[in-house]
């Protein structure tokens, strides 16, 4: 099975990140959590550890290259079981949103009742 393996969210503000260093190159077998490149940042340099265990059947970034949360850096072809990428559409996206924003307003109206019980007592 083809799994793409995609820079993840780097945390602490950084939205993107350039390649100083690709530590893979096709055809090289590799195992889950070994490093495939190493990115730059204002803040910090840090390895990308690859998902899953198999072999790399292309490198789609390039030294110097500045990446993105989000983009595809390699290719893998894993013969065993693979994790399951999780790609929201827009329309899940904004329905996770609205139930977050929903839940927050309810909250927000409980916590006013509650006060408003204290107050009243």
């Amino acid at each position: 099975m083809n799994y793409d393996i995609l820079l993840p969210d780097l945390g602490e503000g950084i939205e993107s990140a350039e390649v100083s260093e690709i530590l893979v190159s096709v055809g090289d077998e590799i195992k889950k959590e070994a490093p495939l490149l190493v990115l730059e940042s204002d803040k910090a340099s840090m390895e990308i550890p690859s998902d899953v265990s198999g072999v790399v059947k292309e490198v789609s970034v390039k030294k110097g290259q500045e990446l993105a949360v989000g983009q595809l850096l390699v290719k893998v072809e894993s013969k065993g079981k693979t994790p399951k990428q999780e790609i929201k559409t827009e329309k899940e996206i904004q329905k996770e949103i609205q139930e977050e924003i929903t839940t927050e307003k309810q909250e927000a109206i409980q916590s006013k009742k509650d006060r408003g019980k204290k107050t009243n007592r």
